[in-house]
C-alpha cells in the first residue's frame, strides 16, 4: 500500500468518525428539541382543554339563563293578561250597570 493510499484511508476514517460524531450530536439536539416541543404541546393541549371546558360551562349557563328569562317573560305576560282580565271584568259590570240605568 502506498503512502497516498494510506493517507487517504486515514483521512477517510477521520472524516467518517467526525461525521458520525456530528450525526450523533445532531440527533441528540433533535431529540432534546422534540422533548421540549412535546412538553410545550402538552401544556398547550391542557390550556385548550381548560378553555373548551370553560366555554362549555358558559354556553350551558347562558342557555339556562335564557330559558329562565323566557319562562319569566311568559309568566309575566300571563300574569299581566290575568290582571287585565280582572280589571276589565271589574270595569265591565259597572259599564253594564250604567248602560242599563240610562236605558
Amino acid at each position: 500500500m502506498s503512502i497516498e493510499d494510506r493517507v487517504r484511508e486515514i483521512v477517510r476514517d477521520e472524516l467518517k468518525s467526525r461525521l458520525e460524531e456530528i450525526e450523533i450530536r445532531f440527533q441528540r439536539y433533535i431529540d432534546e428539541e422534540m422533548k421540549r416541543y412535546m412538553a410545550e404541546l402538552e401544556k398547550f393541549k391542557g390550556e385548550v382543554s381548560d378553555l373548551c371546558e370553560r366555554v362549555s360551562k358558559l354556553e350551558t349557563n347562558s342557555k339556562n339563563k335564557w330559558n329562565l328569562l323566557l319562562k319569566l317573560r311568559k309568566h309575566t305576560i300571563d300574569q299581566l293578561i290575568a290582571e287585565y282580565r280582572k280589571i276589565s271584568e271589574a270595569i265591565r259590570p259597572s259599564e253594564r250597570e250604567e248602560t242599563e240605568e240610562t236605558v
